[in-house]
């Protein structure tokens, strides 16, 4: 049966609408696929243990201390394994919730994103190539990082593209709220936010508007001090640490 050309002859009102709620199926879908995942609570591998390892007789100021085991993972991603390992104590579950709540919720960001860029029928693929995609579910119960860069890259591209769309500085004061926790918590969003200051950067200039280049300048600046922030009391140690093995491997 051809899906694309059945759906093509409904009304285009209708259409819409049987494409909206079959993403919505498919989302769904994704979140039941998490939650199985991750309440099957498999035992944890050999990187989820070295990591895990370094974190049981530490404070949140020993977070800056270079680990063990050749291991390195973002600081705010270790404060929040760190808060969950001290409520909740050490199991496949606990070290494991808070990248599942930050997969899940990179899923939800990513459908409203796609929802700016696509058609429906777009939107419908490419929510559901995220929801049932191996890695995307795997890294969303996985004690690694992952699930945070997922989070961090959606939470900072969805405000930028609706400041495209709609010029409305609202999206920029988002845009430069998200920039701090989402370099606190990946590696890669640094590369996410030169990206967007590169597109937005002459469409912010065109405006003309005090208020979008006021707010554009503040968006660099904290994503240059957050940056900073971290390399200086995280990333440096952890790559004197470790780079000869890293690059070894």
């Amino acid at each position: 049966m051809d899906f694309v050309g059945d759906v093509n002859l409904l009304s285009p009102d209708r259409r819409d609408r049987t494409l909206a709620r079959l993403t919505l199926l498919l989302f769904a879908l994704g979140i039941l696929w998490c939650c199985v995942k991750y309440a099957l609570g498999t035992p944890v591998w050999g990187d989820e243990a070295r990591l895990g390892l370094n974190l049981l007789d530490r404070s949140y100021a020993d977070l800056t201390i270079p680990f063990a085991y050749a291991q390195v993972a973002p600081l705010g991603f270790l404060a929040g394994e760190l808060t969950t390992f001290r409520f909740l104590g050490v199991s496949e579950w606990a070290i494991r919730l808070f990248p599942f709540l930050t997969g899940l919720l990179a899923l939800a960001l990513f459908w409203l994103l796609v929802r700016q860029l696509l058609n429906p029928l777009g939107t419908m693929i490419a929510v559901g190539t995220y929801a049932v995609g191996t890695y995307t579910a795997r890294h969303a119960v996985e004690f690694k990082p992952y699930a945070c860069d997922q989070l961090a890259a959606v939470a900072l591209l969805l405000p930028a593209v609706l400041w495209l769309k709609e010029g409305r500085v609202r999206w920029l004061i988002l845009l430069a709220l998200v920039v701090a926790p989402a370099v606190s918590i990946s590696f890669p969003a640094c590369f996410v936010v030169a990206a967007i200051g590169a597109a937005i950067l002459f469409p912010v200039l065109r405006t003309r508007r005090v208020a979008n280049i006021a707010v554009f300048l503040l968006f660099g600046l904290l994503a240059a001090a957050a940056f900073a922030t971290v390399y200086v009391l995280s990333i440096r140690g952890q790559y004197d640490a470790t780079h000869s093995a890293m690059r070894t491997y």
